[in-house]
Parts: C-alpha cells; structure tokens; sequence
C-alpha cells in the first residue's frame, strides 16, 4: 500500500511540475477583443494580482497579531485581524465576478498569486486550529473566509486551470482548511 501512495505522489508530482512550467510562445495570437482586459507581459498590470497582492499584504501584516492574540486568549483581536483579511478576501472575489472577461493566460498566472495567498493563510489557520475557543468565538468569520475563498475558486476552476495540481505541488494542505470548516469540492 505504502508503494502505491508513493508512485502515486510521485505520479501527481510530474502532472504539477508539467502544469507549472510554462509552454513556449509562439509567435501567432489571437486578436484582442474589446471585452478583454489588457495586461502587462509579466502580468503585474492585472487587476487580480493587484488585489491578490493586498490580500498577501493583509495577511502578512496580521500574522504575528493573531499568533500573540491566539497565545493571549484575545479573541476580539483575532476576530478582527480576521475580519480585516474577509474584507480583502471579498474585495478580490469582487474582482473576479466582476463580469469582465479575463484571458486565459491571465487567470493561469493569478492562479499561481492565489496559491501563494494560501500558502500565507494557511499558517494562520493552523495557529487558529490549536485555539479552540478562539477558533469557535471566530466561527462566523473563518465561515466568511471559506466562502470567499470557494468563490474565488469557482472563478479560477471556470478557466480550466489545474488548481489542484498546483496546489499540491506548493504544500498546501486541503486538511487544514476543512478542519477550520472550510470547504472546497472541487479540489482533493
């Protein structure tokens, strides 16, 4: 049983180094439409990594409040460092569904931003996780989180986009996120 599970691993590992690296472009495209949006070569003019990059900022900046105010027992301070990530959470889901039509190539790169948002968040989930009254006084908010989060999923799912092989290949462990109550059906 163990073999297995080690080719499989190895297995998935291959399908998301293959999903990562990107393809040569050739020198043919397609004509831009009027509904699409243009970005930048590198990606950094999308409004999606901008928002993206305010969710990492967000996060990063309330990091070590959560982790001193989980050890202290200050639930109100996490409730609201937690409230404040919800609100560019949303923000970016906004983003998303905002009924403007993206490129593909662009939502491959945003997808790789948005896992490296997860891997941020993840952390705090797992310091929230070892508090349990924090984790139950913070329910409603980490709620909001999931949903936020699932809906952005959708968004990038809706593209074709290999999520869960990336994901994966990153460290991401779906586990934690479903231990806090998040839920995301498309993905392992």
């Amino acid at each position: 049983m163990l073999f297995l599970r080690v080719l499989l691993n190895f297995l998935v590992a291959g399908v998301a180094i293959a999903s990562v690296v990107p393809a040569e472009k050739s020198g043919v495209s397609a004509p831009k439409s009027t509904g699409k949006r243009d970005v930048d070569e590198d990606g950094s003019g999308s409004v999606l990594f901008e928002y993206s990059s305010s969710v990492s900022v967000s996060i990063e900046s309330k990091f070590g409040l959560i982790v001193d105010s989980c050890n202290s027992g200050k639930y109100q301070v996490v409730e609201s460092a937690l409230e404040e990530i919800l609100h560019k959470f949303s923000d970016l889901n906004s983003q998303c569904h905002k009924g403007i039509s993206f490129e593909f190539e662009e939502v491959f790169d945003f997808s790789h931003e948005f896992i490296k948002v997860l891997l941020k968040f993840q952390p705090i989930l797992l310091v929230i996780k070892k508090h349990p009254l924090i984790a139950d006084k913070c329910g409603a908010t980490l709620f909001k989180c999931g949903y936020q989060l699932g809906e952005i999923f959708k968004f990038i799912l809706s593209y074709k986009v290999d999520l869960a092989s990336l994901s994966f290949s990153v460290g991401i462990d779906y586990r934690v996120f479903g231990g806090i109550g998040f839920s995301f059906p498309h993905i392992g």
